[in-house]
């Protein structure tokens, strides 16, 4: 099967698993954080909210949504879980520059195997971790955002050697859509084991996601290679193809530019946009299930579910919008910067 379909599609179809494992290496805490620790409230407190009057209502709080699982719950407070999560984007912060210019002097495809296979370890010893202790909990949190940070950065460096410029858009959205779907699948599964008996609830989780990034791992091995050139079974009309349309490989950069860099004004006018953009994806995905969980009450298949429907519309117009950016550039009606200008300014 896989024999018949281009390779550079193949890629794509792996890289989109590994964007989805990333995110949902990353996501799957914000749910699970809900259903792993107490309450801190009980049956027996009242809660008064003001009305439209400022009279005093008593709502009675159901703890349903605790149940499920039969894993220990901790009494970890809203600051502690607050800090665990948290601590998980530190590491993504320094996984981001590193695992990119790894990926440029070591090869992509290498380590964009090695960053996933540290985030699963680190997701599957995170319900251990749990248990002994807190602070052993951040700290692998941590190692799971440094895991899962670099596939961006990579795949942008793999983008390069296999895409043609007319179909970069388009296929980088489809590939780049996993931080949608990721979210989506991540939110939808952790929502009905966290509600399962399944290997104590909870735990499940963080077990089922570390063991999926290790069989990607496996699959990266065996289907994706570092360029066109060194494939051992792409076709030759194909190969002819990308060596026309990507033409020669970009000269090797021996040392990073850090002056230029850090006095460009386009580099930070992206970055404080990126920046924002990100505060807002992240704001979301780490209150929105705690907000649906412990103030609307809800049990965590109901949370799972509305969790993860925004991300999915997320992916949809990723791909959408790739799309039409390719039409237009092949259509050469309006130069290609002022496309990318436009999308990025209704973007962020």
């Amino acid at each position: 099967m896989l024999a018949v379909i281009p390779k550079r599609y193949v890629l794509t179809i792996v890289a989109l698993m590994a964007t989805t494992l990333s995110i949902a290496l990353q996501t799957n805490l914000s749910l699970a954080i809900v259903y792993m620790t107490e309450p801190a409230f009980n049956e027996t407190t009242p809660i008064s909210t003001p009305n439209e009057c400022s009279a005093v209502r008593n709502v009675s709080v159901s703890t349903e949504k605790y149940t499920g699982g039969a894993a220990t719950k901790f009494n970890w407070n809203t600051e502690i879980q607050g800090l665990t999560i948290g601590l998980q984007f530190l590491g993504m912060i320094c996984g981001y520059i590193p695992g990119g210019r790894l990926g440029e002097l070591y090869g992509a495809k290498r380590i964009m195997i090695y960053t996933i296979l540290v985030a699963s370890v680190f997701t599957i010893l995170s319900p251990i971790a749990a248990q002994l202790s807190v602070y052993f909990f951040m700290f692998v949190r941590i190692m799971v955002g440094v895991g899962a940070a670099p596939i961006f950065p990579l795949l942008v460096v793999m983008i390069a050697k296999w895409i043609p410029s007319t179909e970069q858009n388009f296929i980088a959205s489809i590939m780049l859509a996993g931080y949608g779907t990721g979210a989506f699948v991540s939110y939808l599964i952790s929502g009905v084991l966290c509600s399962s008996e399944f290997l104590g609830g909870w735990p499940s989780v963080f077990y089922l996601s570390g063991m999926a990034g290790i069989v990607w791992c496996l699959l990266c091995f065996l289907c994706v290679f570092e360029s066109p050139d060194v494939h051992p079974t792409i076709s030759l009309n194909e190969l002819e193809y990308l060596r026309k349309n990507i033409g020669p490989p970009a000269k090797e950069m021996k040392k990073v530019p850090w002056k230029s860099m850090i006095t460009s004004i386009p580099v930070w006018t992206l970055a404080v946009g990126t920046f924002g953009q990100y505060w807002l994806l992240a704001f979301f995905v780490t209150s929105h299930s705690m907000y649906l969980g412990t103030v609307l009450n809800l049990d965590s298949a109901q949370n799972g579910l509305l969790s993860c429907v925004p991300n999915l519309l997320r992916a949809l117009f990723a791909c959408l919008v790739g799309s039409i950016i390719d039409w237009v550039r092949r259509r050469r009606d309006i130069p290609i910067v002022y496309v990318r200008k436009g999308v990025t300014l209704v973007s962020k």
